[in-house]
């Protein structure tokens, strides 16, 4: 399955929910692209991401929600056994691209059906990620049981906890020492894997997220790399519409982070 052509669809099938058309006319074109800039640009700010605008969660699905599905496809080759049902707590799952990714790397190998508790404030991501899950269930087969919530309390004790780029807007916010104590408290004990960039700007400066993590009981395993540049490019080069985003020229630099919550 070409992932850029599924969460482009699922974000055009939104688009049509937001303004009764699929259609991106020459001027919303223009803005995504901008968007698309503006979120490259963002990950190095010191201030949160702000997604509330339809045209940036746009950008963000069409080409960095498949990316990172790409890279949590890769990850899952490299830690995760075949399975037919795939059980998660999602924290800030935004459009799914770490549930994606991971069932992709499982539905080879005979998974049936995903159960997922999503921890996501934002309406306008559920309605989005709905439309990607329905059209991932509508096209595999695999039936997407998601469960959304606002608020931790909600997930379920002893499920795998997953979520990315979660721990750099953690960092910025000076909270993880505290999402530690709170997700062994609510989900232990439980497995916690996270995707995250190599870097975080703080309002004190520049800071290794790897160091800032490992302070607070992460492990930081990014040296393997992912080996995922070329899947991404043969995909984004061969989606049907392409509306932002650009070729890869090496590996994506993002770090995984792992945690045994106990």
């Amino acid at each position: 399955m070409n992932l850029f052509n599924l969460f482009i669809n699922g974000a055009l099938d939104h688009l049509k929910e937001e303004t009764d058309s699929r259609t991106v006319s020459t001027d919303l074109l223009a803005r995504l692209q901008e968007e698309h800039q503006a979120l490259s640009s963002g990950y190095a700010d010191a201030e949160p991401i702000n997604y509330q605008t339809l045209e940036r969660r746009l950008a963000y699905a069409m080409f960095y929600a498949p990316k990172h599905a790409y890279v949590w496809r890769e990850y899952g080759r490299q830690e995760w056994n075949d399975r037919q049902v795939l059980r998660l707590n999602s924290f800030g799952t935004g459009p799914g691209s770490e549930i994606i990714g991971l069932a992709e790397h499982l539905r080879p190998g005979g998974l049936r059906r995903v159960e997922a508790v999503c921890l996501e404030r934002e309406d306008s991501w559920r309605n989005l990620a709905h439309r990607v899950f329905q059209r991932y269930q509508e096209e595999t087969g695999v039936e997407m049981n998601v469960l959304w919530v606002t608020d931790s309390s909600y997930f379920r004790r002893n499920q795998h906890l997953v979520g990315s780029f979660v721990l750099s807007e953690l960092a910025r916010e000076s909270l993880l020492s505290q999402f530690r104590a709170e997700m062994v408290k609510r989900i232990g004990p439980a497995r916690g894997t996270f995707i995250d960039g190599t870097a975080v700007n703080v309002v004190t400066g520049k800071c290794l997220l790897s160091s800032m993590a490992g302070q607070n009981w992460y492990d930081h395993f990014g040296a393997r790399g992912w080996l995922c540049k070329d899947d991404i490019n043969t995909a984004w080069s061969a989606c049907n519409v392409k509306v932002c985003g650009h070729v890869l020229p090496a590996e994506p630099n993002i770090c995984a982070f792992k945690y045994n919550f106990r």
